[in-house]
Order: C-alpha cells, then sequence, then structure tokens
C-alpha cells in the first residue's frame, strides 16, 4: 500500500505529510548529524508548541545538523502503521524514529507519559534507557515535567532541568565528537552519558541510585558515579532579547489549537502564586525589549502571513511597556488586518486605553483568572488580584466593545468552604449583567473550573488533593447554584476538568521511579491520548496502579510532612525549600 493509499484511511491526513512552508529540508549528502524533536501529542497540539518551534529553529541553523520533528499519531494511523509493518517517520524526511542520532522529546503534561511509550512502541524502541544501546538514537527530554522526572526516568537516556535551548547545542556537540570518533553516537553510551553529565542541568537517571520509603518519600538518593552532581540546578536562558527565537515560523497544514504567530514577551512571573508550578519552571523574570518583540512580529508576519499575532508570557499584562507596544502593533498592523491578542491578563494592568486598542480590531472575549471566589482564599493561596479593579476592567472592556468573558477557578483548594463555591457564581453574575450598563445584552461568561493539584516546587506540594467523591460533590454544588438563578443558565457556560483525569495527573505528577512500571503496564492495557476525554480510561489506571501495589486515589491525594525528602529535592530550581516551607505555613496560619 502507498503512502497516498494509507492517508486515505485517516482523519485529517495533513497532520501526517509534512511539506509545511517554511519547513527546513537539507541535502543528507551535507549533514553530519541528524536529530528529531519529538511531541508527544497530535500534530495539532504539538504544533502549537513555541518551545518546539525555538529548537527547531536553533538546530537547523547549524548546517551540518537536521533538526525534523514527530508527533504522536491518532490511533487510526496506528492501526494503519501497525497494519502494514510500517514504522513511525519524520515528517520532513520520512526517516524512522531508530535512524536517528537524537530524539528529544518535549514533556510538557503528565497525561503524555503514555504517548512516548506509543511513539517508542511504534518506532520499534525498547521502552527503557537500559535496554537500548549502540544501534539506537540518543533520547533526550525536557519541558515542564522535568520539575520531577522521576516517573519516567527509566525510559529517557538523559532529562534536561529547564530551558533547553540554553543546552542542547552544548548536547549536540558532544554527541557529534563521539559519532565521528565511534561511528554511532551511543556506541559507547556510558562513556557518553558521563561527558553529558558534565553539561549544566543535565540529569542522567542511570547514574543514580534511590531508596523509597512506604509513603513515596526518598530515604535515600545518592550518585552512583565518580564526579556527578548530587544536585541538578536549573538552566535558564538569562537574555531574551539575545535570544532571537524562532526567526522562521512554519505554517501547518491543517488548523492547529493556536493557530497564530507567539512571540514571547517575558518568561518568569512577578507574583508568587502558591499553587503555581510555572512560576518555578519559568523563573527567574526576564522581559524582552518593545524594539526586539516590533522587529521580531515584522519578520515572523512576512514569513508566514499569519492574521493574528499574540503576545505570549505567564502574565501578560504585567509586561511593563504594554500599552505602548501594543499601540505601536496595532498602528503597523492594523493596515494589513493583523489582530493583536493578549491570552493572559490582569485586571490592574488592562487600562482602558489598551482594551480600546485591542477592541479596534476584532472584539473577542478577554480572560481572567481570580482561582479563588472570596477574598479570603485568595490570600490563603497568594493570588494578587482585586477584584474591584476586575469590575473595573470588565466596564473598561464592555465600553470598548467585548461581549464575553472567560473566568479560570479551582476548587479543592486548602480551607475551602461552600461559601467560596457561592462566591464564584455571584462573580460570575456581577461580571455578566454588568455589561447591561453600556450594552442591551448581558456578557457572556464562560467558567472554567479545574481541579487544586498540589505540584512538585511550589508552597503548596506537601499538601493533599480533595477526594474524588468531595470533588464532584462541590461541582454539582456549582451547577446547582446556577440553575437556581432563573435566566442565568443562559448567560453563565461552566466547564468542568474531569475528575478521574485530575486525579491520574496528581499521582504522576507527585509519584517516583516506580510510577514507570505503572505507565508501562497501563500502555500496554490501551491507555494513550489520556487529556482526549473519549480516550481516558480511569479503569486502565486504576488497574495499574493496583498491580504495581499502589492505591491511586491514594497515590493522588496524600498529604506529605514537611520534614520528608520528596522525589525531586535533588533539582534546584532556584528557590529555596526553607522559602516554600515558610510560604505553606503563611498559608494555613
Amino acid at each position: 500500500m502507498s503512502f497516498e493509499d494509507i492517508l486515505l484511511n485517516v482523519m485529517r491526513p495533513a497532520r501526517y505529510i509534512g511539506r509545511e512552508h517554511n519547513a527546513v529540508n537539507k541535502n543528507p549528502a551535507r549533514i553530519k548529524f541528524n536529530a528529531c524533536l519529538c511531541f508527544p501529542e497530535l500534530y495539532d497540539i504539538g504544533m502549537s508548541n513555541l518551545g518546539i518551534r525555538i529548537l527547531y529553529d536553533i538546530l537547523n541553523s547549524r548546517k551540518d545538523l537536521a533538526c525534523e520533528r514527530a508527533f504522536c499519531p491518532w490511533p487510526d494511523y496506528q492501526k494503519v502503521l501497525k497494519d502494514n509493518s510500517l514504522k513511525l517517520t519524520s515528517l520532513e524526511s520520512g526517516t524512522p524514529l531508530g535512524k536517528f542520532d537524537l530524539l528529544g522529546f518535549s514533556v510538557n503534561n503528565e497525561l503524555n507519559y503514555t504517548n512516548i511509550l506509543s511513539m517508542f512502541s511504534l518506532s520499534g524502541i525498547p521502552f527503557t534507557a537500559k535496554e537500548r544501546g549502540a544501534g539506537f538514537p540518543l533520547i533526550i527530554a525536557g519541558g515542564n515535567c522535568s520539575l520531577n522526572p522521576e516517573p519516567i526516568a527509566d525510559f529517557f537516556d538523559l532529562i534536561v532541568i529547564g530551558e533547553a535551548e540554553e543546552v542542547i547545542v552544548d548536547i549536540v556537540k558532544i554527541c557529534t565528537k563521539f559519532k565521528k570518533k565511534y561511528g554511532s553516537v551511543c556506541a559507547r553510551k556510558e562513556e557518553l552519558l558521563i561527558e553529558l553529565s558534565k553539561v549544566p542541568g543535565i540529569y542522567v537517571p542511570q547514574f543514580y541510585n534511590v531508596e523509597y520509603d512506604k509513603d513515596m518519600t526518598v530515604k535515600e538518593f545518592t550518585p552512583g558515579k565518580n564526579g556527578i552532581p548530587s544536585v541538578i540546578k536549573k538552566v535558564y536562558v538569562k537574555n531574551l532579547d539575545k535570544c532571537l527565537r524562532p526567526l522562521s515560523w512554519i505554517v501547518p497544514n491543517v488548523e492547529v489549537i493556536h493557530d497564530r504567530i507567539g512571540i514571547e514577551i517575558m518568561r518568569g512571573c512577578p507574583h508568587r502564586c502558591r499553587f503555581c508550578q510555572a512560576h518555578s519552571y519559568f523563573s527567574p523574570l526576564r522581559i524582552r525589549s518593545p524594539k526586539v518583540i516590533f522587529n521580531l512580529a515584522k519578520r515572523l508576519y512576512k514569513v508566514s502571513g499569519y492574521e493574528q499575532i499574540s503576545l505570549l508570557s505567564l502574565s501578560s499584562s504585567d509586561y511593563p511597556f504594554m500599552e505602548g507596544l501594543v499601540g505601536r502593533l496595532i498602528k503597523y498592523f492594523s493596515r494589513k488586518a493583523v489582530s493583536i491578542a493578549l491570552p493572559s491578563v490582569r485586571p490592574k494592568n488592562i487600562t482602558e486605553n489598551v482594551s480600546r486598542l485591542l477592541s479596534s480590531q476584532r472584539k473577542t472575549g478577554l480572560t481572567f483568572a481570580p482561582e479563588a471566589g472570596t477574598d479570603r482564599l485568595r490570600r490563603i493561596i497568594n493570588k494578587d488580584i482585586n477584584i474591584e479593579e476586575l469590575f473595573q476592567a470588565a466596564k473598561g472592556a464592555y465600553k470598548a466593545g467585548y461581549q464575553r468573558i472567560k473566568l479560570y477557578f479551582m476548587i479543592g483548594l486548602p480551607k475551602e468552604n461552600d461559601s467560596d463555591l457561592e462566591a464564584i457564581v455571584d462573580l460570575a453574575s456581577k461580571l455578566s449583567y454588568l455589561r447591561k450598563d453600556f450594552a442591551r445584552q448581558a456578557a457572556q461568561i464562560s467558567l472554567s473550573i479545574s481541579t487544586f493539584i498540589p505540584k512538585p516546587h511550589t508552597p503548596f506540594q506537601w499538601l493533599n488533593m480533595s477526594k474524588m467523591d468531595e470533588t464532584r460533590r462541590k461541582q454539582g454544588y456549582l451547577k446547582k447554584l446556577i440553575l437556581s438563578r432563573p435566566g442565568l443558565e443562559s448567560k453563565i457556560k461552566i466547564n468542568f476538568h474531569n475528575v478521574h483525569i485530575s486525579v491520574v495527573e496528581a499521582a504522576l505528577s507527585r509519584g517516583h521511579r516506580g510510577l514507570s512500571k505503572v505507565i508501562q503496564s497501563a500502555f500496554d492495557k490501551g491507555a494513550q491520548f489520556d487529556q482526549w476525554s473519549d480516550c481516558f480510561n480511569f479503569d486502565i489506571w486504576q488497574q495499574a496502579f493496583s498491580e504495581n501495589g499502589f492505591d491511586i486515589e491514594e497515590s493522588a491525594t496524600r498529604s506529605i510532612a514537611l520534614e520528608k525528602t520528596l522525589p525531586w529535592d535533588f533539582i534546584d530550581m532556584g528557590i529555596n525549600k526553607e522559602f516554600l516551607k515558610d510560604e505553606f505555613r503563611k498559608a494555613l496560619t
């Protein structure tokens, strides 16, 4: 069966053909080293990831190196590959993944872990690093999940702790040297890994010995080789203005989740929300200059032709030069019918003038994240948001023509009670009807309600997560509150994160190396694409945990004593553990 015939049997075949505008295809005769960036999710999601684009651009700037891409195919394409005894290949050259010198996986969500094994399986690659010898690529990982890499530590040769663009060139240089000297990158794998372990931010899991207590905390964690660090320090880009990537922009063949140009305006966040893991990963705060942003926007528009540019950061409205930047971008791009978007805003930083500027092009919705319904609970989680400022920001937005607002909240926060839930509905209702001061119709409010998960390297990492029955009760209570108010159901749409999916994410996020067997067992039973509700199967995960000696709900909802050594304590994120403990105590007292 030809490749064209195969594509006739799958949904959205353009996911698998490559050949996109601005994709890089190099002459194999001139290439000394080939790498493939792997994203363990659908093309539609992976091509929305800025990190993949940055690394792709950095690596392909080297003339003697080819960097390609691969994504986890949907089950229909997987079936066709298996039925025809075909391997998963890269998009650019159609090279089987097992033939590359290096595979780099970007792992940003615990629910992608089984997709990693799916890509290994489709490529004929053994799951664990210890099983892979000279005939296989060096397989590395990075991304947000590096904050606790232990559940997937057995699967990777090395893991980058922090921002990979800071060290990826050094990794490739060492690998290229070994390939030239010995004929293949992994011909002398242990020797290679010893040299790579000397690079800042590189964690080689198989070089460390670890023992655990029954409560999943660490009894002992020691280096098993002389000269390797006992603590791995996070690496990060020091100056965003000098990191001018990406300079090109691949235009996907299909519409993707964030189908637009994305430009980082800063990394890090000036706020210290006690639940937020992203603060630890992206700190310290680094700000990109308006001039660099403007020039990058012009360049990426020229090479891609996109009609929207999104200004990205954890809290874009905290960018200190926002009004001037937005005004300059709109002045330049308005005649090109290109809109400017802010995906993450805080009300006190969104002036009426900024709202007016943005709405002058395309009147979309604004998104705010109060996270909790009451001031009392927001103080506990250290969420710096003033509700009066939120109302003022909403008034400015409605006056400028906005019709919709999206609000993010969490339930299951420490010391939460039903009055906090009632306050969520009260706030949404007031924001909706506030628009009637400026228009005939109330605003549409979209409530996105997630379940609080205590994450590593946050002040709340020692806390318990709510039991599933309690989370369901709170979800039902919120629905009941909206239904009990006449007319409110048509104004407020509420969306809950799946209770079972949250439990799996929580259990994996604070787990140790023993969970690698759980992940492999779940994959063997059919688990993959666990972020997708139509693919997720909680029974599989329950069985996988149980068969390996764990209770999934207990793993997810346990609290941890402050004096215990945590599975991720060997990672230095640049935030003192005593500071996290102090913040933990402040929250609960």
